[in-house]
């Protein structure tokens, strides 16, 4: 995989390289316009990949594709400057829910769905959800039950890694990363704000949407 990368980057220089001749107009006589426009696109596809969403060492990933449809959003009485959330970690929750907005609202139908965590993680946290009753999951029931599953994710990477996620060394920075299960990074769970819960209808999903 490391040797893919690499040429992976020789590309996108050799097209960098390509597309900067053109535009200049060293080769207008040789290469049209679309062969300057199908480098470049290339270029920025390969840059995506490679860049944007590399996760592992030196394994590319290819982010899936998303359709959001619908977005469930949490309005709490009481948010602070930074807009209206639900703190993930148990004490944070607890205090943000008691003034959640609309809690007892039925915001999604179906009494199992999952769940797909993406932030901040380099393997995406996948778990199945059900609702305590059969009439769907209310506003409340949902934060609670996002909030449990980032703190099941924390605590199996924490179980699962074998680097520190924290030294002595590291008062004032973010949380470094880890090798456990899910590879978090930069941030521990006090530091996560749940913003909503996104379906994804190209795949039949919901996403947790976080801000930290």
């Amino acid at each position: 995989p490391t040797h893919f990368s690499a040429m992976v980057e020789k590309l996108i220089a050799a097209f960098a390289v390509l597309g900067g001749a053109l535009s200049l107009g060293l080769m207008a006589d040789e290469i049209n316009m679309k062969t300057l426009v199908n480098s470049l696109g290339l270029a920025a596809a390969l840059s995506i990949i490679l860049v944007v969403h590399r996760r592992g060492s030196g394994r590319i990933f290819v982010p899936p594709r998303r359709r959001i449809t619908r977005t469930i959003t949490f309005e709490v009485d009481n948010a602070k400057d930074e807009g209206d959330y639900v703190a993930l970690d148990e004490l944070g929750c607890a205090q943000d829910t008691v003034n959640l907005r609309n809690k007892d609202e039925i915001v999604i139908l179906e009494s199992k769905i999952t769940l797909v965590i993406d932030y901040p993680v380099r393997v995406e946290a996948i778990f199945s959800l059900h609702s305590n009753g059969n009439n769907g999951f209310s506003r409340l029931e949902l934060a609670n039950k996002v909030a449990e599953c980032h703190r099941t994710m924390y605590r199996e990477e924490h179980e699962s890694m074998t680097v520190p996620a924290h030294t002595a060394q590291d008062v004032l920075q973010n949380r470094r990363k880890t090798n456990g299960k899910y590879g978090i990074w930069g941030h521990d769970i006090e530091d996560l704000l749940l913003r909503g819960v996104s379906f994804d209808e190209l795949n039949g999903v919901w996403l947790a949407e976080c801000d930290s």
